[in-house]
């Protein structure tokens, strides 16, 4: 079986990159935000993205920390290549779980009970912020 797992490392580094600068933005603007006004919708409040972020988080070190002993080791059957797989279907799941309350929830919420100046100054922040969180990416050693 031959696969380019270097280039998958770097994919995979690349989408942790984003995803983190993703979660950066909404751990220190958005969810807070979201807390502040006290909204209360269906499928739970402001602690549930803070669980999900974690939890999505630690599956995609799963991945990550697959992909790195398939590297090591080498792949020598189909199953080790299933395995990390599994991991990463796992991962997706709850990624597209949460991207759903994302668009469908949460962001509706927000402007639903923010004035008009409050949502431009709020994306205002996040766009700085955003800039800011892939500055310091680009700064980090590898």
């Amino acid at each position: 079986m031959s696969l380019d797992l270097a280039q998958a490392a770097r994919h995979l580094a690349s989408y942790r990159a984003e995803l983190e600068v993703h979660m950066v933005v909404e751990e220190e603007l958005v969810i807070p935000r979201f807390e502040q006004l006290g909204i209360e919708i269906k499928g739970g409040g402001a602690h549930f993205y803070w669980l999900e972020h974690k939890k999505l988080d630690g599956l995609l070190t799963g991945v990550e920390q697959g992909l790195a002993e398939l590297t090591e080791r080498g792949v020598s059957r189909g199953r080790d290549v299933i395995t990390l797989l599994q991991r990463e279907f796992t991962f997706e799941h709850l990624m597209e779980h949460h991207e759903t309350r994302e668009n469908y929830a949460l962001y509706p919420a927000l402007a639903e009970h923010l004035s008009a100046d409050e949502q431009r100054d709020l994306w205002k922040r996040m766009q700085a912020r955003e800039g800011q969180a892939r500055a310091d990416h680009s700064a980090a050693p590898s």
